[in-house]
């Protein structure tokens, strides 16, 4: 059934509150004067819809944030007593974490990897891929926070879904070990997340926690719960 002018320009409108009354007009095919007669008919305000528009997207930053795996490790709740180091070089366990990317590494990432300290101790380490057709602007020197926003706000303008967090018990390799001051080959958990746009991963954020230090659980309403094993002196 054909759409009356009235019905187009009050789904128009909610759709996309931000369309001036001329742009509501044209997709009609009527006068501007008809559009204000059917809105103030209809009691629809695009002021009213446009600030509703806007609480959602900020709500809709806020949730993403909240189901992304930095923000996990960045609000641990011994945070006061924990401070984040950005280091040099990309810090992974195992080479093949990254064969899930596309291309040479080098040329289509961007990547930061972060130590999580408690005291003198590493608890967690994150280590972040970015892809530069999408970040490129990113600085070199971006503090965690700083990516978990950009991400966020990334993933709300773009209504790409991110996959669940999954994670697994895996062997620590020499780099992981010397850094958690483990033995070699201890196990240790590894936490992975992905964003995906036409099936190319363009956001992997890889978690490894250092198991003599951290516990970790899930939760349906809390997600990834990251407890602190014991005090560390």
């Amino acid at each position: 059934m054909r759409k009356t002018k009235k019905e187009i320009i009050i789904e128009n409108a909610r759709r996309d509150p931000f369309l001036k009354i001329d742009n509501l007009a044209e997709k009609a095919g009527t006068t501007p004067r008809y559009v204000k007669t059917i809105l103030s008919e209809a009691n629809v305000s695009l002021m009213k819809l446009r600030k509703k528009y806007a609480r959602s997207m900020e709500n809709r930053v806020v949730n993403i944030k909240e189901r992304l795996l930095l923000n996990y490790a960045f609000n641990v709740p011994f945070g006061n007593n924990s401070h984040i180091e950005l280091q040099k070089d990309l810090i992974f366990n195992n080479p093949e974490d990254f064969t899930i990317l596309n291309g040479k590494i080098d040329n289509k990432y961007l990547y930061y990897s972060y130590l999580h300290k408690l005291n003198r101790d590493i608890w967690s380490i994150d280590t972040i891929m970015l892809a530069k057709k999408f970040f490129e602007f990113k600085k070199s020197n971006s503090s965690i926070k700083e990516i978990l926003e950009e991400v966020s706000v990334f993933l709300k303008d773009n209504y790409i879904n991110i996959s669940d967090i999954n994670f697994k018990i895996e062997l620590s390799g020499k780099e992981i070990s010397e850094l958690f001051k483990v033995s070699v080959l201890t196990p240790m958990f590894r936490v992975e997340q992905m964003v995906e746009c036409n099936s190319e991963v363009i956001i992997l954020m890889l978690s490894y926690f250092n198991p003599s230090k951290i516990n970790l659980s899930f939760s349906i309403n809390k997600g990834l719960i990251i407890g602190r094993k014991s005090i560390t002196k």
